[in-house]
């Protein structure tokens, strides 16, 4: 049974395929998609890192994920595991500390409905200690990754982290709000798309949520992002959502007339590469 709780997340809102998740009012870790899905698909908070890193960086996640895969492979993947806290207080040390404050705003800090097919918890210290400046790993990180995946604090302050495999459901009506605003801005006419996400994810369905994905490229990675629309091909699943948008009054979504073609969000202009040269196949 999935574990449930409620935990805190933030929530980069100025991303508009962020925004677009979040106005769906729930969102997943990759290991909720089928099997046929999985390869290559990331979270959005792996995705983030990777964009806002340098090479080095990436480099460093991904030998940091192969150490997991051979010395720990139940513990949850950074790759594809959704970041969260499970206390109040490791959130506040993020946004107070020197060497997370850049990577996350205050403002978006919200609470969150969780449940959890699996979780590691763990001390995000470890990860500064392990790379230097330039995000190399330091000589010896091999003995910190140790540590740090099997659960020990770093010092008498732990940040304590909840990485997870599972499904996050969004409480705060004003995160909504703001969300469909940046998506106002950003594919008006895309509305009628929306609706059908969030309507798709109110009856439990991942249709509708955009997803990165790692393409690997030679010596190096893309990473792109695409919308699930896989069980809209599904009479079963048409059926379903048609009797929910029938009978469901005030809890079904519409923002504007459904067209006869909806408009696709256009998501290539947040493509992008990062080098891997050597690394083992992640994927």
């Amino acid at each position: 049974m999935p574990e449930e709780f409620e935990g805190f997340i933030y929530i980069d809102i100025e991303n508009p395929m962020v925004a677009w998740n979040a106005f769906r009012s729930s969102f997943y870790s990759p290991s909720r998609l089928p099997q046929s899905e999985r390869s290559g698909a990331l979270s959005f908070g792996m995705a983030a890192l990777l964009r806002d890193g340098n090479a080095a960086r990436a480099a460093a996640e991904f030998r940091l994920e192969d150490f997991r895969r051979k010395h720990f492979p139940n513990a949850v993947s950074r790759l594809t595991g959704i970041f969260l806290f499970d206390d109040v207080d490791s959130a506040a040390q993020v946004w107070e500390s020197d060497s997370w404050s850049g990577h996350f705003n205050s403002e978006y800090l919200t609470d969150v409905g969780i449940s959890a097919d699996h979780s590691s918890r763990l001390d995000a210290a470890w990860i500064t200690l392990m790379r230097n400046n330039e995000n190399t790993l330091v000589e010896g990180w091999e003995e910190l990754a140790e540590r740090y995946w099997s659960g020990e604090p770093a010092s008498d302050q732990p940040i304590w982290e909840r990485i997870i495999e599972g499904w996050v459901t969004i409480w705060g009506l004003d995160l909504r709000t703001q969300a469909l605003n940046e998506i106002k801005r950003f594919w008006p006419e895309s509305l009628p798309l929306l609706a059908v996400a969030a309507n798709s994810a109110a009856i439990g369905s991942c249709d509708g949520a955009v997803v990165p994905f790692a393409i690997r490229k030679g010596s190096t990675i893309e990473i792109s992002y695409f919308l699930r629309m896989v069980d809209a091909k599904n009479p079963e699943f048409c059926k379903r959502l048609g009797q929910f948008l029938r009978m469901s009054g005030s809890e079904v979504c519409i923002l504007g007339p459904v067209a006869g073609s909806l408009s696709l969000p256009d998501f290539g202009c947040y493509r992008f590469t990062r080098q891997i040269e050597d690394l083992p196949l992640i994927w």
